[in-house]
Order: C-alpha cells, then sequence, then structure tokens
C-alpha cells in the first residue's frame, strides 16, 4: 500500500484562518503558515503548534487514521509544552476531524489547529491569501484522491469562503487535466492575488529573506505532491519538476534537493550554519 505523504502550500502549505467547512476525510498536506503579530511565547507556541499538525497529518496519512493522544506520535511531539506555562498540548480527534490546542489559559490563549486551519488571524490580505493555500491545499488532495482536480468550488465543499473585504467568492476554474487556477474576487488591481498551479502570485515572506525562502520550499514541496499523484513517485531532480530556477531569495544558490520514490527531502542552499531550514517528507524544520 503506497504511502502518500501530504505536503503545504505552499505554499504550499501551508492557511490561517477562523473557520472552515471541510469535507470528509479531507487532509491539508500542510498546517498553516504561523502569522503572529507578537514575538516571544506567543510565536514560540504556535510554532510548536504547528509542528505538532504537521506530524498528526503525517500519521493519518501513513495509518488512515488520526493519532489518539501525542504519546502515539513519539518524541518530540509527545514532550512539546507551551514554552510560558510549560504544560503539555491537547490533542482531540475522532475519525474525520483533529484540533491541537495550547493549553495556556484563556487570559493569554495562544490558539489553536483545527483541521489544518489556524486560530489566528493577521490582517485581511493575508488571511484572504491563507484562504486561497486552503484551497489550493484541498485541490492537491482532491486530485491524488480522484486523478483530477475538481470542476468548482462546490465539489470541493469550500464555496463558502469569501474574501474578507469584499465577501465575493473565489475564481476557480480547472484547465487541462493536471492545472487549476484560483484568485480573489476583487477587481484586478485590488485583489489579494492569486494561485496558478500551486504557485502563488504573491511575493512569498514580504521583504523577510527567510520567510520568502521557506516559502518556497513550501511551493516546491507541494508541487511534488502533485507530481507524485501523477506518477506514482517523487521526482528525481528539481530540473524534472521544472523548478530548478526557484534559488534562495538571500544567497542565490538553488535549494538542496534528494528524491525516492517514497520521499523528497528538500534545504536551503544558504551556505551557513543555520541555514533557512529544510522539509523532510512534508516536516519542515522550522
Amino acid at each position: 500500500m503506497r504511502t502518500l505523504i501530504f505536503f503545504c502550500s505552499l505554499l504550499l502549505v501551508f492557511s490561517v484562518l477562523s473557520c472552515t467547512n471541510q469535507q470528509e476525510n479531507s487532509v491539508l498536506p500542510l498546517a498553516p503558515e504561523a502569522y503572529s503579530s507578537s514575538n516571544g511565547y506567543s510565536e514560540d507556541c504556535q510554532s510548536n503548534l504547528i509542528s505538532i499538525a504537521n506530524a498528526v497529518v503525517l500519521y493519518f496519512d501513513a495509518s488512515g487514521f488520526y493519532p489518539a493522544s501525542l504519546e502515539e506520535l513519539g518524541a518530540p511531539y509527545s514532550g512539546l509544552t507551551c514554552p510560558q506555562c510549560a504544560e503539555l498540548y491537547l490533542l482531540e480527534t475522532d475519525h474525520l476531524n483533529y484540533t491541537v490546542s495550547c493549553p495556556v489559559s484563556s487570559s493569554i490563549p495562544h490558539g489553536s489547529v483545527h483541521n489544518s486551519v489556524a486560530s489566528w488571524a493577521p490582517d485581511a490580505e493575508r488571511i484572504c491569501q491563507a484562504n486561497m493555500r486552503a484551497m489550493s491545499s484541498q485541490c492537491v488532495f482532491f486530485f491524488a484522491e480522484n486523478g483530477r482536480y475538481p470542476e468548482n468550488l462546490e465539489e470541493l465543499e469550500m464555496a463558502d469562503f469569501v474574501c474578507p473585504v469584499c465577501g465575493d467568492q473565489y475564481t476557480y476554474y480547472p484547465y487541462g487535466e493536471c492545472s487549476f487556477f484560483l484568485g480573489c474576487g476583487l477587481p484586478v488591481g485590488l485583489n489579494h492575488g492569486y494561485i496558478n498551479d500551486g504557485v502563488a502570485s504573491w511575493i512569498p515572506g514580504g521583504s523577510n529573506p527567510q520567510n520568502a525562502c521557506r516559502a518556497n520550499m513550501r511551493t516546491i514541496a507541494s508541487q511534488c505532491v502533485i507530481f507524485f499523484a501523477s506518477n506514482e513517485r517523487y521526482p528525481e531532480s528539481l530540473e524534472e519538476l521544472g523548478m530548478a530556477d526557484v534559488v534562495c531569495p538571500q544567497c542565490g544558490n538553488p535549494y538542496i534537493y534528494e528524491g525516492t520514490e517514497n520521499s523528497c527531502y528538500i534545504e536551503c542552499g544558504l551556505p551557513l550554519n543555520p541555514n533557512h531550514g529544510k522539509i523532510d517528507n512534508g516536516v519542515p524544520s522550522w
């Protein structure tokens, strides 16, 4: 039985929403990015939540069901604690859903991740872009299950996702057998961008080269999932994936990539220690 290891976003991955309408058995390739306007405990805690959520998704992919407890995930996830209260994280699962949450008191909550959707949210533009990342990730999952992209957002059961600014539905259409377009409903010039075949139009990470580099690695990881769904193996090289020209925005070096039939490894090419991290079989190092 082959194992599909579903990654992010874009990207992949990579979504930040307050609520969602997930289809049955739907699991996003990547838990959402850790957007936080504060430093210190909150940011570190949200990073922990995302790491655990990634591990839960991979556990589901390998076994067909969610773990009943963090102990089933093993180290280091079973021993992760909130950096502020030092309490273990809380995991609740059933047949179709999971929620991992911070145990800190309600007066200083750090949030939770429910079915790969984070409870914290930044400004409207980033919420809109996170919506598109979430739908793009679900498109990849749909493709892996059905050998095609959904005909519309109704088939994906995500038609109720709207731009937080205008309230309009997103523009979506598949073209060809292995391509799709997803865009914000606002008029061109005012909208929040689009995702074409898993690649976002907006500059990832803003002016922060580390965030931009990590977004690049998420994009490569998501495209690897699409390649796997079509070929039942991961690409042998970034040249085969058509992404050899994607480089670290800080040093300009190409990414280090190793692909086998059932696994792939992506690492920043920055020749410094530490570099911007890696994604090993869908699990980011950050």
